[in-house]
């Protein structure tokens, strides 16, 4: 019976009886009676009082414990049992008492240091996650390890990082992702007083509202797991002053180390025979004595450079002798102790070495070679004086205007002599305040292609080693668009100063990918076909081997997984060329140019071949980024060398080139309205799949179905086509209500309400519906074409009325900003425009568009989303930024290199956004135009749009000839440069070459037999009478969908064959740790978002479709 239940219904009878009693004593009224004594029954026994749930809780555990253990002592009293019963009953309790304490201990987590930089002045602590438990359940649970650490530390400035699995099931592609995920909390400081407990509130709270954010924002994304929480310091201390510390003294002082002075990798051998055979002078010296000393010793079998592991093996074959190994570390520590007890002869040694790792080395290497080329190049080149002549004082005297800026002398500023510094020649009359800033160059430019996205990571915490600021363009903490390192070139003694002063120069790493966006191996290819080019390879190879060098080569990259494999005397196999993440491999072609490699160069080692691979990689970027800047100089009068990217150096040679004056907006909600109507290019699928039929398709053509066409049509340099019209430059200002009705008449944008379409043009508009918007699809901002009403919809006044001239119809006009305009870069497109046309190479081809191209790229620059990362090597200058209120985040490196995040305090809009805003609704309408105005209006019901690619347009058109039905529109319309004179349309062939706004057939006058598409930039089209197949998979590599992915592919998964994944693996980089990473991917999926598929899964509905 329950003891608590019991003693409760002994009260309550207890209470009754008094009563009763008291009842039949009353003569009266109760209260008239006198209050009677307590009689404590003397043989009655006392109750005990009632226990609190816990304790009996408690209580019942250990009786059952109890029972449990008299039970199995009472059933070993039992002799008969039978063994394999006593052997399980043993187990059972074993388990149990495990059960006892596992707890206990299950949940007891440690905090250690996982990295640290700067001589610690940051750290990074981690406490490992364990499974099962919630991040809310987690957090609560490591308080107390937290807390108790963070009571032992005062002045600091730190934050946690909660790391979480997070998982996600596309519901739309079927794919199942698993994604580390970081949730940060607010940089908090601790002081002596600080509270720990609200502190660590805080943090949470901040933490489990980002992960709540992640979670309710990231489209279906769920925690997985908890993999930890990590804790970063740095150190907080307000600024003040130092006295002089002593620096340590250097080994070499200590005069106790031998440090022999071999130049092969035997050093090893060297120190024990020195060791044992010791000598007074020159001990460090490999003598013929020493040779001969050594030659006493067993060396069967050893390798050289001797490796710590194998030291065992020399002890086993001289067991006199025992090897002990320290190394040095700020102190002297034990690296092997030797367990040979038996030997009479101890020899000890220090292994030292000039970097951690030998990767490490290698990188340390490198950029020490580059130090010591920036110092020759300074040395080399020193500042000469000018000479001058009196042919040269007579064009001063006559200059009426700076050589440099081109504009007239000023009296305010006066004209002076500018010289060139490396040369001493005169170059011309300058105005003194140009002739100070045209200054000799300070940094030397080394150039890597795809520095951003691999090179940077192999050697770029090598920079922290030496002194010298380092300063960083960042795309992220760990991606840079260039970086710059200050080294000391020279010095000088200063006599005001009185002291020596330091000539610092800056190497700046730049990336030419960001110049030329091709793989190396199309760009020397573009280069053959240009010319004679190969002008500093030619330096060092000439005759046949020149020629062989002429393209890029081929390497085994992952075949190479040992560096034993260099001392491979014949080239791999083909097979071993192929790589997992490019998913293909190389072709026949291709081996054998190798194999005439190997030959012609004799080739005896795969060292060789990788060492010639480089040498030869590197002279082919030099000739490539070479010719870049010489074509840049001659047309542009402007130097690569200088910018950082493509889009700032066609920025600033479109500016030289039109002398144009930009006005920069200053009134926050005219920059906000021109923010709000940036919408990027438009792409769809509006009908998923189409077959051609007519007379051009021989016997495949069916008389007795109707003849129709597949074109896919595409708009020459659609953006530059844009920037050649009026654009805006100076004069903005709002528009007052009263003038609203009169925006016909001048430039402008308006904030605009757009009715709904008249449900009678809903099928009119399906295929191509008008004024595009940015929607939340999901959780995702999409580009969407619906035919639904838009509120205060932000267009360009050309693009409105081309809308209204459609059927579109307004309601209200909210704004309306006016503005000046005028076609001023029209000069610089037509130049590169024409440039493009005439070039007989495909180099000049591609860079006479890339600089049209560009330069919408630098108008559409968003600032908002610049950060300011900087990478610091010093703690003086880690404890200035961290000590600033904008600290934001502390990211550890090496030892000797971390980056610090800090928060933008403000935003400087110094970039013409509201070109970028124009320049779109632009191209908008040469495509609406041409759609609706020419293909419509042509074939009105007979035609349908297949898709939209931004500048592309591929429509299904029922007619006879679709050819013929364009001859007499060429000349204003079409560029048919690309089809063959031959073509039997007898349509007008090489008409209108690369003119921009015109529209070229991407088919080439070729007939397109099938197409399928599957959402946007998802699809694929199959080419009559050889059967090619054109395919387009965003997201996935080439490679991969060239070799994996094929035309029936697309079919299948459009008509009911379910989404398919493709795997391919793609390198990383965590902190500068560069790995690959295998990835499966949903390729083709049919689910598409942007359209309302109907059932036959062909035909769709644009969103807002009656």
């Amino acid at each position: 019976m329950n003891l608590r239940g019991y003693s409760k219904r002994r009260i309550a009878a207890n209470i009754f009886d008094n009563k009763k009693e008291v009842l039949e004593r009353a003569g009266g009224p109760l209260l008239d009676d006198p209050i009677p004594k307590h009689e404590i029954p003397k043989e009655q026994k006392i109750l005990k009082p009632s226990k609190p749930a816990k304790l009996v809780k408690k209580i019942k555990t250990v009786d059952w414990g109890k029972r449990e253990v008299e039970d199995w002592g009472q059933w070993l009293k039992e002799m008969d049992a039978p063994r394999v019963v006593v052997d399980d009953k043993l187990k059972d309790f074993k388990t149990h008492i495990a059960k006892l304490y596992e707890k206990r201990d299950q949940y007891r987590f440690t905090l250690v240091e996982s990295k640290s930089s700067l001589k610690k002045f940051a750290r990074q602590y981690t406490i490992n996650g364990v499974g099962g438990f919630g991040p809310m359940d987690f957090l609560q649970t490591v308080k107390p390890t937290v807390i108790n650490f963070l009571l032992t530390q005062k002045n600091i400035k730190m934050v946690l990082v909660l790391r979480c699995n997070m998982s996600k099931t596309n519901i739309a592609t079927g794919e199942t992702v698993l994604k580390l995920a970081y949730f940060v909390s607010f940089i908090e400081i601790i002081f002596q007083e600080t509270d720990r407990e609200e502190l660590y509130q805080r943090c949470v709270d901040k933490m489990v509202e980002s992960l709540a954010k992640f979670t309710r924002e990231g489209s279906g994304w769920v925690v997985h797991s908890i993999t930890g929480l990590d804790l970063h310091t740095v150190k907080y201390t307000p600024l003040k002053g130092y006295s002089y510390i002593k620096l340590p003294p250097h080994l070499a002082k200590k005069k106790a180390i031998i440090n022999m002075k071999n130049e092969d990798d035997e050093c090893f051998k060297w120190c024990v025979t020195r060791a044992l055979n010791p000598v007074e002078k020159n001990q460090e010296r490999i003598s013929k004595t020493l040779r001969e000393q050594a030659k006493r010793l067993r060396w069967d079998g050893i390798k050289f450079p001797m490796e710590v592991k194998s030291i065992h093996r020399f002890e086993t074959l001289n067991p006199s002798l025992a090897v002990n190994v320290y190394k040095y570390e700020g102190r002297i520590n034990a690296l092997r102790v030797s367990n040979v007890e038996s030997s009479k002869i101890h020899i000890d040694l220090l292994l030292i070495s000039e970097a951690k790792s030998e990767d490490e080395d290698v990188a340390q290497i490198f950029f020490d070679m580059l130090q010591e080329e920036a110092k020759a190049i300074y040395k080399n080149h020193p500042a000469k004086e000018m000479f001058f002549t009196d042919r040269d004082a007579v064009i001063f005297e006559n200059a009426t205007c700076c050589w440099l800026c081109e504009e007239d002398s000023k009296k305010e500023d006066m004209k002076v002599r500018n010289h060139c510094h490396y040369t001493g020649k005169f170059r011309g009359a300058a105005h003194n305040s140009c002739n100070l800033r045209f200054r000799r160059l300070k940094f030397t430019p080394v150039v890597f292609h795809n520095l951003t996205n691999y090179d940077a990571h192999l050697f770029i915490k090598n920079l922290g080693v030496s002194e010298g600021d380092i300063n960083c363009i960042p795309n992220n903490e760990e991606k840079y668009i260039s970086f710059t390192k200050s080294i000391v070139v020279d010095k000088f003694f200063d006599k005001k100063k009185e002291k020596d002063v330091d000539v610092k120069r800056e190497l700046r790493f730049i990336d030419s990918f960001n110049f030329m966006a091709s793989g190396l191996a199309k760009l020397v290819n573009n280069l053959i076909k240009k010319g004679d080019c190969f002008v500093n390879t030619g330096r060092y190879f000439d005759g046949e081997k020149l020629d062989l060098l002429k393209r890029k080569g081929v390497y085994p990259y992952e075949w190479l997984d040992s560096i034993d494999k260099l001392d491979e005397t014949k080239l791999p196999s083909r097979s071993a060329f192929f790589s997992v993440l490019s998913g293909s491999g190389i072709s026949e072609e291709e081996y054998c140019h190798a194999q005439e490699v190997w030959k012609t160069f004799g080739m005896k080692t795969m060292r060789d071949y990788h060492n010639l691979y480089n040498r030869s990689d590197v002279l082919l970027l030099c000739d490539v980024f070479e010719n870049f800047r010489k074509v840049c100089k001659e047309n542009y009068d402007l130097d690569p060398c200088w910018y950082y990217t493509a889009p700032g150096l066609a920025w600033d040679a479109c500016l030289k080139m039109t002398e144009a004056k930009l006005e920069l907006l200053s009134d926050v909600n005219m920059l906000h309205m021109f923010e709000n109507g940036i919408r990027g290019g438009i792409s769809m699928i509006s009908t998923r799949h189409s077959k051609a039929n007519n007379k051009y398709m021989g016997e495949m053509f069916d008389k007795s179905e109707p003849s129709n066409f597949i074109t896919y049509l595409d708009a020459n340099n659609l953006y530059g086509w844009a920037m050649s019209k009026s654009l805006p430059t100076h004069g903005f200002e709002w528009v007052d209500e009263k003038d609203f009705e009169d925006w016909k008449n001048f430039p402008c944008i308006l904030e605009v309400d757009l009715l709904p379409v008249k449900e009678e043009l809903h099928d009119f508009f399906n295929d191509y519906p008008l004024a595009a918007e940015n929607l939340l699809v999901g959780k995702v901002k999409k580009l969407v074409c619906t035919l639904n009403g838009k509120k205060k919809y932000i267009i360009h006044h050309e693009a409105l009325k081309l809308y209204m001239s459609l059927g579109i119809e307004i309601g209200k006009i909210h704004r309306i900003i006016r503005f000046k305009e005028s076609p001023w870069m029209k000069k610089y497109i037509d130049l590169n425009t024409e440039l493009r046309a005439k070039a007989d190479n495909d180099f000049e081809k591609d860079f006479f568009k890339l600089m049209n191209n560009s330069v919408y790229g630098k108008t559409m620059d968003n600032i908002r989303k610049r950060v300011d990362v900087r990478l610091v090597n010093s703690e003086e200058k880690a404890k200035k930024l961290v000590n600033k209120v904008n600290f934001k985040h502390c990211t550890i490196f090496s030892e000797n290199l971390c980056a610090i995040e800090m928060r933008k305090t403000e935003v400087c809009f110094n970039k013409p956004l509201y070109l970028g805003m124009c320049i779109l609704d632009l191209s908008k309408t040469l495509m609406y135009d041409f759609h609706y105005n020419y293909i419509k209006s042509k074939y009105g019901d007979r035609v349908q749009l297949l898709f939209t690619d931004t500048d592309s347009l591929c429509h299904e058109i029922q007619t006879k000839d679709f050819y013929k039905d364009i001859i007499d529109d060429v000349d204003c319309l079409f560029d048919t440069s690309n089809i063959s004179k031959e073509h039997s349309s007898g349509i007008p062939t090489g008409v209108n070459k690369k003119v921009i706004g015109k529209f070229k057939d991407e088919a080439r006058g070729k007939i397109i037999e099938e197409f399928v598409g599957l959402r946007a930039k998802l699809y694929s089209y199959k080419m009559f009478d050889g059967g090619d197949e054109k395919k387009k998979c965003k997201g996935v590599k080439t490679g991969v969908v060239e070799s994996t992915i094929s035309f029936d592919d697309y079919k299948r998964c459009l008509f009911g064959g379910g989404k398919q994944h493709r795997k391919m693996n793609t390198l990383r980089s965590r902190k500068h740790e560069m790995f690959m990473e295998e990835i499966n991917k949903v390729a083709l999926s049919a689910d598409d978002d942007k359209r309302i598929i109907l059932p036959d899964r062909v035909n769709t509905y644009a969103i807002g479709h009656l």
